[in-house]
């Protein structure tokens, strides 16, 4: 099992997620990892967007796994 904060059908599709700002997926990467540690999460990248190379995304990682 694959737990996810959005994914392209929630973006694009949906548009569910649309209102997520990065401060938002950033706490509920967070959340994820530190909740979920035994199941693999995935880190959808939204489309010109470099929040996966962040700081606090690399940070979190860390600090998680």
């Amino acid at each position: 099992m694959v737990i996810f904060i959005m994914s392209h059908d929630t973006e694009l599709t949906f548009q569910s997620t649309l209102h997520m700002n990065d401060d938002i997926i950033i706490k509920e990467w967070e959340n994820m990892l530190k909740f979920y540690k035994t199941s693999h999460v995935l880190f959808y990248v939204r489309e010109f967007s470099d929040l996966w190379k962040s700081d606090e995304i690399r940070k979190i990682n860390l600090e998680y796994r």
